[in-house]
């Protein structure tokens, strides 16, 4: 569609938003024009898996240039990347927003990335961020409790140890893969101490407000399955089917407010609703197929 900018916007294009009916504008906040490093390591990782099936070199150099915007803008000092920006960076910096705290899922995204840029292309670059990324993820480890933290404080180094999440216990397992994971199992009996009488998965361990997340329900399917746990992922898989929605399509949420444990940049908790959701659905279709987005082998 019509790319250009509206008079008077700070981005140098028209960037993902939204038209409100009632006051018949165009709207786009500082979190959707924004990048963070898990969301463009799995668009990288998609043109990947398509590079490593059908070929096409511009799907490996798009697939490189996202992971160097990575090297480029989330680096310091100390191991793993920094989660990114919000806002425009193209305008006068008043709405523009760089984080500087690590995130463990954004981090396990970046890890398998970087790891088949190396074996693709050899540079010795992505080699060093793949193994710069696996070190953070083991960092934020706790061996006593046998989990893995969302991440660090905005120091990027010191763990945030309030809320414990499901994906950074799961996608580990399907990022780094079963030989590697091995010292970190107790992560998997810890996302599975979270299954809810209905059979679902959280979102977070405490879930405070009850229901439970398709979404995370279906990629947990599939990490048990690939750990060899095929009556417990069958479980998940056959919760999902029950609130599976005529359309084919899964809720985002089995209840209307879905806790995360997270708050928006407007200072709102970020919450799940029950609306049909393209990710649950996704992950549904993989589980079942048996495909890890993280594993490159055709």
């Amino acid at each position: 569609g019509e790319i250009t900018p509206f008079p008077g916007w700070q981005s140098g294009a028209r960037l993902p938003g939204w038209y409100d009916l009632e006051t018949k504008q165009y709207y786009e906040d500082q979190y959707q024009v924004g990048s963070n490093v898990g969301n463009t390591s799995f668009v990288a990782m998609a043109l990947l898996q398509y590079y490593e099936r059908y070929g096409g070199d511009q799907y490996l150099t798009t697939a490189s240039v996202i992971m160097d915007w990575v090297l480029e803008n989330c680096s310091d000092e100390t191991p793993g990347f920094s989660a990114g920006y919000d806002g425009w960076p193209e305008g006068d910096g008043s709405s523009y927003y760089v984080h500087s705290y690590k995130s463990t899922e954004h981090n396990i995204d970046a890890y398998a990335v970087f790891n088949e840029l190396y074996s693709l292309t050899s540079d010795e670059r992505y080699r060093e961020a793949a193994d710069s990324a696996l070190n953070f993820i083991y960092s934020m480890y706790d061996n006593e409790k046998g989990y893995f933290y969302t991440g660090t404080g905005d120091d990027g180094v010191t763990p945030s140890r309030e809320n414990v999440v499901l994906d950074a216990q799961v996608w580990t397992l399907l990022s780094v893969g079963s030989e590697l994971f091995e010292p970190y199992e107790d992560a998997l009996e810890t996302a599975l101490k979270m299954r809810t009488a209905e059979g679902g998965y959280p979102f977070h361990a405490a879930n405070v407000n009850g229901g439970w997340w398709p979404e995370g329900t279906a990629f947990t399917a599939l990490a048990l399955r690939e750990s060899g746990k095929n009556s417990d992922s069958w479980s998940a898989l056959e919760a999902m089917t029950r609130v599976q929605l005529e359309s084919g399509a899964f809720p985002a949420a089995t209840v209307s407010n879905l806790s995360t444990g997270f708050d928006l940049f407007t200072g709102d908790p970020w919450t799940y609703s029950e609306n049909p959701h393209i990710a649950p659905t996704a992950w549904f279709v993989m589980a079942v197929n048996g495909l890890n987005p993280y594993d490159f082998e055709k």
